[in-house]
């Protein structure tokens, strides 16, 4: 299936549906060049993988002449479109919290198996030996290990607790596994027999932990999916970015002052009888809190209007602080608790995504790694391609923003995502290419 004598590999990120959607475009987009059928390597991250998945299940029976397969639409198009109809993540969430026997895990992959993948096991996917037959990666991550775990047709494997080419996974598992996004799917628990394993690391705790692999989504360590295709076993690689950019909140960012200074100037100045400046320009005279001020939590003021103020300060730290008191001393309340650790989660797994990004294309400018990459957030003018499908506008810049769930989505957001993928491929696909195909 070789491009020119050189391996083609296609890498499909995570984002949820949007991912999937995104991601049908592309695929489209090297259908009708020819490129789908000359694929040696496909490997995705959890929405992406939704979307992998459905391809290895149909690959079958594709009708490829010259790599175009005929009945795409047919065959993989409209399942996929058919499968991001439903609502999955609501559901299978809520019941794996009511109930304390079975995870949400299990659920989501209950809901795969059922909806999509009708039993089949990765090692009735053809082999990669097969001709005209890539190889499907499918990327978990192990919270044993701290590595990528992938799930293939022939073997699963982690570089710390090595290969088993006897285990065989159903392939909706190894979906929900890609795509249990923490804290809500993860962690999905597979269980093996360590027998069946070689390889690895040599240790005390390899056996236990081959026996029961903890598993959460793909992109929690690589989000984009291109480990392997940055081995040098692939010549060329594409990759489909469906990644969310990292979303700014304001919310969130520290004060820029000790809260607590500006607290205590205010209540000197209250002390003193001094005007308090209040947004917009309107000022307040402080005064003592009178006996009815007292019962009806208010503050006196010489013009006898009073106004409802918390009846006490908390410090951060240990108590809160009233967000209205914050505004006026010109601070942003930080975010704490467990929403903070969920946006620390957010930048450990955007820095990692950058990083490799980053690399990727230093590795495509310089030419030291043949291919293409398009990005959801990519702007399509920057290509200055005349025959460009799409231009940039409000509309296409939304399409980034659209959540990352396991959810149905409007149709015409659906078609967009699908028509902006094929788009950012086009372009991305025919100037990274140029020098080796007409697709």
């Amino acid at each position: 299936m070789a491009l020119d004598g050189k391996t083609l590999g296609l890498a499909l990120s995570g984002g949820g549906f949007r991912a999937t959607l995104f991601g049908l475009g592309g695929l489209k987009r090297l259908n009708d060049g020819g490129l789908l059928g000359k694929l040696d390597l496909i490997t995705s991250v959890s929405g992406g993988s939704i979307l992998a998945g459905i391809l290895a299940q149909r690959w079958k029976d594709l009708d490829f002449h010259d790599g175009r397969a005929g009945n795409f639409d047919e065959i993989v198009a409209n399942q996929v479109l058919a499968f991001c109809n439903r609502t999955i993540d609501i559901g299978a969430g809520l019941k794996g919290l009511i109930n304390p026997f079975r995870s949400a895990g299990k659920y989501l992959t209950d809901c795969y198996d059922r909806y999509q993948f009708g039993g089949l096991s990765l090692k009735q996917i053809p082999a990669a030996a097969t001709p005209g037959q890539p190889t499907f990666v499918f990327y978990a991550t192990s919270l044993q290990t701290g590595r990528n775990f992938r799930f293939r047709q022939d073997y699963i494997a982690d570089w710390m607790l090595g290969t088993s080419r006897q285990t065989d996974v159903p392939l909706a598992l190894a979906v929900a596994a890609s795509s249990a996004f923490p804290p809500l799917f993860s962690p999905i628990v597979v269980k093996t027999n360590p027998r069946q394993w070689s390889g690895g690391m040599a240790g005390p705790e390899r056996d236990a932990m081959r026996g029961r692999l903890v598993l959460s989504d793909g992109g929690v360590y690589d989000n984009m999916g291109i480990e392997a295709l940055q081995q040098g076993k692939i010549d060329i690689t594409l990759v489909s970015d469906a990644g969310a950019p990292f979303e700014l909140k304001p919310a969130c960012l520290p004060p820029v002052a000790d809260p607590r200074a500006g607290l205590c100037a205010e209540r000197k100045a209250r002390r003193r009888g001094m005007v308090i400046p209040l947004r917009g320009g309107e000022t307040r005279r402080s005064a003592q809190r009178t006996s009815e001020g007292r019962k009806a939590g208010r503050c006196g003021d010489t013009t006898g209007r009073g106004r409802q103020v918390p009846s006490r300060f908390m410090l951060p730290g240990s108590r809160r602080i009233c967000a209205r008191r914050w505004e006026r001393c010109g601070l942003t309340r930080p975010t704490r608790g467990p929403l903070q650790m969920s946006r620390v989660r957010d930048i450990l797994i955007d820095q990692t995504r950058a990083l490799r990004k980053r690399m990727l294309m230093r590795e495509l400018r310089t030419r030291k790694q043949k291919g293409a990459y398009w990005g959801i957030d990519t702007l399509i003018g920057s290509y200055k391609d005349p025959k460009a499908l799409l231009k940039d506008s409000p509309a296409t810049a939304e399409l980034a923003k659209v959540p990352t769930r396991l959810a149905a989505f409007d149709a015409d957001v659906q078609n967009r995502l699908a028509e902006w993928g094929y788009a950012l491929a086009d372009v991305g696909v025919r100037r990274g290419l140029a020098s080796l195909t007409d697709a």
